[in-house]
């Protein structure tokens, strides 16, 4: 876990850490612990025959596979509601699969209309390979099993893209898709549970966007392994187990990456290894180019990690952007950053740079001999932290830069301004607009992170960063933490 670079990349990287009060960006309100993807509701068909091709007792076709076989780059498949034991390979072609469907086609609602493909543990449940854009929309896709190619690789149980265009993969419920081998006793390593994308980064791209992704498994990326520059965007990512060491819900490693209004919830890393990092979801860079992820609004709780990173890791000479997330109620890990950590590595060795905006971090019961119970960067890494709330979350120290781990090259200080942290940042320096005591929580006892009108943390921002679209009364500036600048901001007292 330990990486390198040449100078221009430290150039750059200081430069993103030079000010302590970065630019301000957009914040989006993360989603509510009931959060549910309403997976598009009520619909209409197209009508059969041409390019429509359909599915099931009312269709042409009987099967999925028969549909795909006789469809032309460029047709859509309807599927009518029911279960279909089927592998669905789409090859060297440009489709569109929508599930949900009706008898006779006229209707669709994914949700009361389930169509199910079910792998039934023979392989990959979805396939698409050179599959141009194709789209898969609306199915519950479930048993499906990876297999190992002749390197002792695979992934994608669920469904897997590979050397394809711009897929875009929505309102899916993808469920129970696990390859079944184990890291003890396997030599080998599959990546994405529920869904495995790799390709050409220069080519190929992902959306990921309102699906529910719930309890897959994988080595790594129980969720998802993404490999490609993707939007993933207003999921429910729960309950995924990662059996190695990275990634339980979310591994992700490509040259930029959005990942934002997602609830990250339940997931786990490392129950074969007996070691991990990232519960929720790692974002790596490899030995390339600095990659480049942009998070914003995403909710992360109650991920775990027996190492370190319950909820995010940061690694491999990543440089991440965290605006408007919330993390809370995660497990605190051996090392430390139950809620996020930053770490250099691979080779050649640099380190990874996290920038945070309006974050709030909280109510993760680590002990007292904890270091760096909210936030642990290794030392060659490093963060700049504004607007943010970081409290609440035990030990002596809520953010740590470990100045003697490792023997990276310096990128500048870790700095922190217009925040309210405490007790404990250690080796973080301290700008303008801290604050301390309470951060008077609305209900932090039942998962309420908003601000209470007695807040220490309204009107509290960077004098530079916008009010967004906090509501009036708002005193002309944004309030600190995960709901500053949205429209679920307090109302000033």
């Amino acid at each position: 876990m330990r990486i390198a670079t040449g100078s221009a990349v430290l150039v750059a990287a200081a430069a993103v850490l030079s000010a302590v009060a970065p630019a301000a960006h957009a914040v989006l309100p993360p989603p509510a612990l009931s959060f549910v993807p309403d997976r598009g509701g009520a619909g209409v068909g197209a009508p059969c025959g041409h390019s429509v091709r359909c599915v099931g007792p009312s269709g042409a076709f009987a099967t999925i596979g028969e549909a795909v076989a006789a469809a032309r780059s460029g047709d859509t498949i309807q599927v009518q509601a029911g279960t279909y034991r089927e592998l669905v390979v789409v090859r060297g072609k440009t489709l569109t699969l929508r599930g949900g469907f009706a008898a006779g086609f006229a209707r669709r609602s994914p949700v009361a209309e389930e169509t199910v493909i079910d792998a039934a543990g023979e392989g990959s449940a979805v396939t698409l390979s050179g599959a141009g854009n194709s789209s898969v929309d609306g199915f519950t896709i479930t048993r499906g099993r990876a297999t190992l190619n002749e390197d002792r690789g695979g992934g994608g149980s669920g469904i897997k893209v590979e050397e394809s265009g711009r897929v875009s993969i929505t309102r899916n419920l993808i469920v129970a898709n696990d390859d079944g081998t184990d890291v003890r006793t396997c030599d080998c390593s599959v990546l994405g549970g529920g869904i495995g994308a790799a390709g050409d980064p220069r080519r190929s791209s992902l959306v990921v966007r309102g699906n529910v992704i719930r309890g897959n498994r994988a080595h790594r990326g129980g969720g998802m392994a993404i490999g490609l520059p993707a939007v993933i965007e207003g999921n429910l990512v729960e309950s995924n187990a990662g059996g190695s060491d990275h990634g339980g819900g979310l591994y992700l490693n490509a040259p930029r990456m959005t990942v934002r209004r997602n609830l990250i919830r339940g997931n786990s890393v490392g129950d074969q290894a007996g070691y991990g990092w990232g519960g929720g979801g790692i974002f790596y860079g490899g030995a390339g180019p600095s990659p480049r992820a942009s998070f914003g609004g995403n909710r992360w709780v109650g991920n775990s990690a027996p190492s370190a990173g319950s909820a995010l890791f940061v690694d491999d000479s990543a440089v991440a952007t965290i605006t408007g997330d919330l993390f809370h109620g995660n497990a605190c890990p051996e090392t430390g950053g139950a809620g996020l950590y930053v770490d250099g590595g691979g080779d050649p060795a640099r380190g990874s740079v996290a920038t945070l905006e309006n974050v709030t971090i909280t109510g993760h019961r680590c002990g007292l001999q904890a270091r760096g119970s909210a936030i642990f960067t290794e030392g060659g890494s490093r963060i700049a932290v504004t607007n943010s709330i970081i409290t609440g979350n035990g030990s002596r120290s809520q953010i740590y830069v470990c100045a003697e781990c490792g023997e990276l090259p310096l990128i500048g200080p870790s700095t922190i301004a217009y925040s309210l942290v405490g007790p404990g940042a250690v080796n973080v320096r301290r700008g303008a607009g801290m604050r301390s005591g309470s951060a008077g929580f609305l209900r932090p006892a039942g998962g309420d992170f908003h601000l209470g009108r007695l807040s220490r943390g309204i009107d509290a921002a960077a004098p530079s960063s916008s009010v967004g679209l906090e509501p009036r009364p708002h005193g002309g500036r944004r309030d600190i933490g995960a709901y500053g600048g949205t429209r679920e901001a307090a109302r000033r007292r």
